[in-house]
């Protein structure tokens, strides 16, 4: 898109009635206003009888020029607090208050957790 020039703004005085000009400059001053903050452009329509002046299309914002990346954390992961282990590996704890399923599911903990393993980058030889 171009930039609005002096003719276009003239033609936009030019279709509106004279009483509605100070109208037309005031939302010409908001429009151009956020035009610089946002630093885009618009393409607007007119009203002949009321003098609104309504956006009908924005330019795309303007692309970063770095990605965004998420920030590198302070604390390795194999020295932060982890879960604890289920509440099911209790002894008489009970899942859902059926003993066969607290069984199933304490089993199920203990085969797929990582609380057994060594952090990584140290020596258990």
């Amino acid at each position: 898109m171009r930039r609005m020039n002096r003719e276009a703004i003239i033609s936009i005085f030019r279709s509106v009635p004279v009483w509605l000009w100070p109208f037309v400059w005031l939302q010409l001053v908001v429009l151009f206003g956020w035009m610089n903050r946002q630093q885009r452009e618009v393409l607007v329509r007119v009203c002949h009888r009321s003098g609104r002046i309504r956006v009908a299309f924005v330019e795309d914002a303007t692309v970063a020029a770095e990605p965004w990346r998420p920030a590198v954390p302070r604390v390795p992961a194999w020295q932060r607090v982890s879960v604890a282990e289920p509440a099911v590996s209790c002894p008489g704890a009970r899942v859902f208050g059926h003993p066969v399923l607290s069984g199933v599911f304490s089993w199920f903990f203990r085969a797929f957790s990582v609380h057994g393993l060594p952090a990584p980058g140290i020596d258990t030889s």
